[in-house]
């Protein structure tokens, strides 16, 4: 059995589109809050943490400072907000389908009526 930390407000949703990924069948369990209850997901919460805070030093070597990659994070969103301005796109590093970058791509996508 797998014990998951679920993002999703309702946590079934979570455990089935886990397994969609999965090529083998696995009891999957998401509970919100799990990081508090299961001392397993606790420590992959914290080892998780720590890899996506080095991660995140890599990518300011290549794009310099990017923030802390989270979007309440005024210096993340100033990046995406420039980067997309200059090149039309996010960059590869961005999370294409999250609700924040999709918004700014098509603020800077779209067309004044002038443009027509």
């Amino acid at each position: 059995m797998l014990i998951v930390d679920s993002p999703d407000i309702i946590a079934d949703n979570f455990a089935k589109r886990i397994k969609k990924y999965l090529p083998f069948n696995l009891i999957i369990k998401a509970e919100h809050f799990a990081d508090k209850v299961h001392a397993a997901v606790s420590a992959a919460s914290i080892l998780a943490k720590v890899a996506r805070d080095s991660e995140i030093e890599t990518l300011k070597k290549y794009y310099g400072e990017i923030g802390s990659g989270y979007w309440h994070d005024p210096l993340t969103k100033s990046f995406i907000e420039k980067w997309t301005a200059k090149h039309g796109k996010l960059p590869s590093c961005a999370r294409a389908y999250w609700q924040p970058n999709i918004r700014t791509l098509d603020k800077q996508l779209q067309k004044t009526l002038e443009e027509f």
